[in-house]
């Protein structure tokens, strides 16, 4: 009885009018444009990487255990299309279905403290959100581990716990576990709501029972399930505790916010309602919670905020994150809404919301996946199976990538470590053929002063050096291997890193290894040194491959363009 009042949304005026079904169709239109973006919106480096992990796992050549249990429940996206894009985009029609289960636990969350109307608005401004818009159904961690996360939020709300749902909503949260370590982030949500059913009941020795049955099977799940994936991957140096260790110090290094607050400045500016509304609902918590009545429904409350509290400390609190950590605070605007008993005051929220909700639709949908797809068609072209390559993220997922992530946080790893990761591979007996510059860091690695980067964020100069002398430019982006020997006359002894079939780019005959072969000749060079000679003086390149493939198209623009 304490908890079915508890529940109880507090009383309101009726209305003759109702906004619940403007809310639905609003709701309903947010989505709609998002099912439009999963198909057309530019695809971000992250979602490249969510992929070739897959592939990684099916070549047998992934690794990393944290955070890549997901790659169990996505191979089959190998055998959806013909391309890269095209799996992407059927991976985010999946997340769509997430995020859908998403919308549907925040509100059902949110009615356990407000009515319809409130509850469909505290969704309403977590939907309209330009970060959620945009990557509420990227193929990513996120939408993930935020349904489940949010299913277990539901599940521990309701009045009665019984043995199953205590398993289920403990299930739940593990598999968010699994997913992402980030999920521990909801942690002191579940413990508060916990807490409080167990303070309100009168048959706690039950309710605890029930809630140990559930943490006892979840661990023996997420433990057994951990186990599996661990050793279904390749061989890995160190430990999950010392793996764990360095995460926590990278994301939550000092100056987080300051790397962080333009994204944050920038989702408050394309729609402050949201952040407005819940700091309405905090207030409004904060207020409830004087009252010894309701002290610990609003301290309850007050505990879906700390997701959001994140945004100020956490090292990747970029704008895909954002999705993630504002679901259980739309509940707390939801309470905060509910304590508006006027009609025109709801009105005017929901109607400020929608503005801001329009204003923004140019802004997500200015990206598209052209300079992408023509690239990828490029890569397809030149290599026709695949053969290993460097870029940022794994673009050409399907291709064996160097497995050198460049993300900031990958790069802090890369420059503490100090290896020559890149120098290394091209050492190695299967070489990187070719180079997507699809980040200012290999953008600056071959033409130097070109890109403004941080010191701690650059190529370490062996790498740069590696390769631009092993690397020449093919078309766009890509950068194929070769050798631009220049204005070459005498005899010069250069190395080869890279062997195999190269056509020479001359206007005149050249000696190599004193065979002469006239200009768009192919060679056989293998690894070592070679000898190039030039009758007379001539500009000369020897370019990897036999005449390899080039677009006769002008290059696209930006492979990426921000998140």
């Amino acid at each position: 009885m304490l908890l079915q009042k508890a529940f109880a949304p507090a009383r309101i005026r009726p209305f003759a009018i109702s906004l619940a079904p403007w809310l639905a169709a609003a709701i309903a239109c947010s989505f709609a444009l998002q099912v439009w973006l999963a198909f057309t919106r530019q695809v971000n480096w992250d979602e490249f990487w969510f992929l070739t992990r897959i592939y990684q796992y099916r070549q047998g050549n992934l690794a990393a255990d944290l955070q890549t249990a997901y790659v169990h429940g996505f191979t089959w996206l190998v055998y959806v299309s013909d391309n890269v894009i095209g799996r992407i985009v059927a991976a985010r029609v999946l997340m769509l279905g997430f995020e859908a289960g998403t919308f549907w636990l925040i509100y059902t969350a949110a009615r356990r403290f407000a009515s319809r109307e409130a509850a469909l608005l505290g969704l309403f401004i977590y939907a309209a959100l330009n970060y959620v818009l945009i990557h509420g159904a990227s193929f990513r961690a996120d939408p993930v581990a935020t349904f489940f996360l949010m299913a277990g939020v539901v599940i521990f709300l309701a009045a009665e716990l019984t043995w199953l749902s205590a398993i289920a909503g403990a299930l739940a949260i593990a598999i968010a576990g699994l997913v992402t370590i980030k999920s521990a982030f909801y942690l002191p949500v579940i413990a508060a709501i916990v807490l409080w059913h167990y303070l309100e009941t009168p048959a706690r020795r039950t309710y605890a029972l029930k809630l140990g049955a559930g943490i006892a099977v979840s661990a023996v799940f997420f433990a057994a399930s951990y186990a599996l994936h661990r050793a279904s991957l390749a061989p890995v140096h160190g430990s999950l505790a010392a793996a764990a260790s360095g995460t926590a110090e990278t994301v939550f290094a000092s100056g987080v916010f300051a790397r962080t607050w333009p994204y944050m400045s920038q989702a408050i500016l394309s729609n402050p309602v949201t952040f407005a509304a819940i700091a309405l609902g905090l207030k409004r918590c904060a207020s409830d919670a004087m009252d010894a009545k309701t002290r610990m429904r609003s301290l309850v409350l007050l505990s879906f905020a700390f997701p959001f509290a994140t945004l100020f400390f956490y090292r990747n609190s970029y704008p895909y994150y954002y999705s993630f950590v504002l679901a259980p605070a739309a509940i707390v605007a939801a309470f905060g809404f509910e304590h508006m008993p006027r009609l025109w005051e709801r009105a005017g929220w929901a109607i400020v919301c929608c503005v801001f909700f329009v204003l923004q639709i140019p802004g997500t949908i200015q990206t598209d996946q052209i300079a992408q797809r023509a690239t990828l068609a490029a890569v397809s072209k030149m290599f026709l199976t695949p053969v290993p390559y460097i870029d940022r993220c794994g673009m050409v997922s399907d291709y064996p990538h160097s497995r050198m992530f460049m993300s900031t946080w990958g790069m802090q790893i890369y420059r503490t470590r100090g290896a020559p990761a890149l120098q290394n591979a091209i050492s190695q007996p299967n070489p990187p053929l070719f180079v997507i510059a699809n980040t200012p860091v290999l953008q600056e690695a071959f033409a130097p002063g070109s890109q403004n980067i941080a010191p701690d964020y650059r190529l370490l100069p062996q790498d740069a050096r590696a390769l631009r002398e092993n690397y020449i430019h093919q078309w766009g982006a890509i950068w194929v291997a070769g050798k631009d020997l220049g204005q070459l006359h005498a005899a010069r002894s250069i190395p080869i890193l890279i062997p195999g079939t190269y056509t020479i780019e001359s206007s005149a005959p050249v000696l190599i290894d004193n065979v002469r072969y006239k200009p768009s000749s192919i060679v056989m060079l293998t690894r070592g040194r070679h000898e190039v000679e030039s009758i007379s003086l001539q500009h000369v390149i020897l370019r990897y491959g036999d005449h390899l493939y080039r677009p006769s198209t002008p290059p696209p623009g930006d492979i990426f363009e921000g998140f």
